[in-house]
């Protein structure tokens, strides 16, 4: 057995030995400066001294990347180490640094980390991650965090992320304390798989973590849900407005209704602050209104409030009912393709007095375009007898 001498003296040290020595000591960062910032397409590095792979690297000069090859998806800033390339005292042509690009944020080719402090000669680190838009680059995901002793936890600057989808055309503002950030129509890209929805992405520092309040404005709409950011991850926050199919005495116009009565003797009318429905006769009857034909994917609640009465001072049992379907029936609730809710009364008060009630329908099951449908049904009675329900808002709620 025999040992080499490395930094003793009179011995020959070569970089890789000081490099060996520092990768095990750090892990890959910022010593000094090296910031990022960002503004349309262009992203900017800082001057400033890197650790990467156990080498020191100097950053004599701000460096401007463009990153406008892509309006959609994200770029990664790679550095790249290559051994095979010259150095010399005049110039030194070993570290360089470009833009790679994909259209999801796990799309990138996996980087070579080769052991270039051994027998490699090729190792790549990312310095940022961003996500682009129409307008640019809209966030800094990911950047270099300040170099760290081995196992000392560094975090990076922007070490979760968090994203957001929403309507098209949404300005969508995530809220910490007194933190705020906002990302404008501007700053997102549409959803491959739906041109209605668009995509935010924002980094979130690990001095950030904690609850954040994520909000989608557009005109006089809103959204908006929580957050609880707690590890280095992607965290998904889905936004929808809600659609108010009826309330106030107005009907949405963006829907087709139809009018579903058995018998069709049952009446349908429009009052300033309600709909007001009747069914008739000794049969089980219904009378519903139906919006027609509503893509239900992002929504997750079918909401309405209805009040309902018998007649004839009769304690008749009364149903309000609320449903969707992907058929034309006018109500199956036993159906496959239907899912309902109702509210019998049987409370003790004379049939002729109304009974309110809010009905809440679970639709997350339901993706694709449905029938959308409240009214009142009666079961089949011994009695001639009529029921009346009155509807004062249907909405669909995220």
């Amino acid at each position: 057995m025999s040992y080499q001498g490395v930094n003793f003296a009179n011995q020959h040290i070569v970089p890789s030995d000081d490099g060996r020595l520092y990768q095990a000591i750090f892990d890959d960062g910022a010593l000094s400066g090296c910031k990022l910032s960002y503004s349309g397409t262009d992203l900017t590095l800082a001057p400033g001294y890197l650790m990467v792979a156990g080498r020191e690297i100097y950053v004599d000069a701000a460096e401007v990347f463009s990153c406008s090859a892509q309006t959609y998806g994200f770029a990664q800033l790679v550095l790249t180490i290559d051994l095979t390339q010259s150095a010399t005292a005049a110039a030194f042509n070993q570290v360089s640094a470009s833009i790679r690009y994909a259209s999801t944020q796990g799309g990138f080719a996996s980087l070579i980390q080769g052991d270039i402090n051994g027998s490699d000669v090729l190792y790549e680190c990312q310095l940022a991650l961003v996500a682009l838009s129409s307008g640019g680059i809209a966030e800094i995901l990911e950047d270099l965090p300040v170099a760290q002793l081995k196992g000392g936890g560094g975090l990076s600057a922007n070490a979760a992320v968090l994203h957001v989808t929403a309507p098209l055309g949404s300005t969508v503002t995530i809220t910490k304390g007194t933190v705020s950030k906002s990302q404008g129509p501007e700053k997102s890209h549409a959803n491959a798989e739906d041109g209605a929805i668009a995509d935010y992405y924002f980094g979130i520092p690990a001095d950030g973590y904690g609850t954040w309040t994520v909000t989608a404005t557009m005109e006089n709409r809103a959204a908006s849900s929580t957050v609880a950011i707690g590890t280095n991850q992607q965290y998904d926050v889905a936004l929808v407005f809600e659609i108010v199919l009826y309330a106030d005495g107005t009907l949405n116009s963006a829907y087709s209704t139809s009018e579903l009565k058995t018998p069709t003797n049952a009446t349908i009318t429009y009052e300033p602050e309600y709909v007001e429905m009747v069914t008739v006769g000794n049969k089980a009857s219904d009378v519903f209104l139906r919006w027609d034909s509503i893509d239900l994917t992002s929504y997750k609640t079918l909401k309405a409030t209805i009040a309902t009465k018998g007649n004839n001072n009769v304690n008749a049992n009364r149903i309000a009912a609320v449903f969707v379907s992907q058929d034309d029936s006018v109500k199956k609730f036993s159906a496959a393709s239907v899912k309902a809710d109702h509210d019998a009364y049987n409370d003790g008060v004379a049939g002729n007095e109304f009974a309110s009630c809010t009905l809440e329908l679970n639709i997350e099951e339901c993706k694709g375009i449905w029938h959308v449908a409240v009214g009142t049904h009666t079961n089949d009675q011994g009695w001639n007898i009529a029921r009346t329900a009155r509807v004062f808002s249907v909405r669909l709620e995220g």
